[in-house]
């Protein structure tokens, strides 16, 4: 780290309004921002939810990823239903929830999202699959050369 640089920190502080009642969110981008809300939120009475910390997660150059992952998901599941491959229910619901989860993170704004650890270790879980989806089918072909790029 370089001397005299900061980070960027970033957190989310869910509270619900004193006006309306309803779930509102705040964002900090540092520690002493963080706690001059939560300062501000004690005074002045108002019920914080929760504050959690976000991580940046590269969305640039994880979009592909998680496309593929919901791809093949669906292309397992239409092969299921269509017969070519043995249906299996348990299977076709985890199938169905890892694509839907895969087409939601790709949703997620570019070029960096700043999300909470245990999303944050989900999306490199399932881009990390993606990797290991290419890699085999680079062994599977003989295309050890290609390796180095999945």
């Amino acid at each position: 780290m370089r001397y005299g640089y900061k980070r960027e920190e970033r957190y989310e502080l869910r509270y619900i309004s004193k006006k309306d009642g309803k779930e509102k969110s705040c964002y900090p981008k540092s520690k002493e921002k963080r706690d001059e809300q939560m300062a501000i939120a004690k005074e002045q009475g108002i019920t914080v939810l929760y504050c959690k910390k976000l991580y940046p997660f590269s969305t640039n150059k994880n979009q592909h990823n998680f496309e593929l992952v919901k791809n093949k998901c669906f292309n397992l599941m239409y092969d299921m239903t269509e017969g070519d491959a043995p249906y299996d229910e348990a299977e076709y619901d985890r199938l169905h929830a890892l694509a839907e989860k895969a087409m939601g993170y790709s949703c997620y704004p570019l070029p960096v999202a700043w999300v909470p650890w245990e999303e944050h270790e989900e999306m490199k879980e399932i881009s990390m699959m993606a990797r290991e989806m290419r890699a085999e089918t680079c062994i599977e072909h003989g295309r050890y050369d290609l390796l180095q790029y999945c």
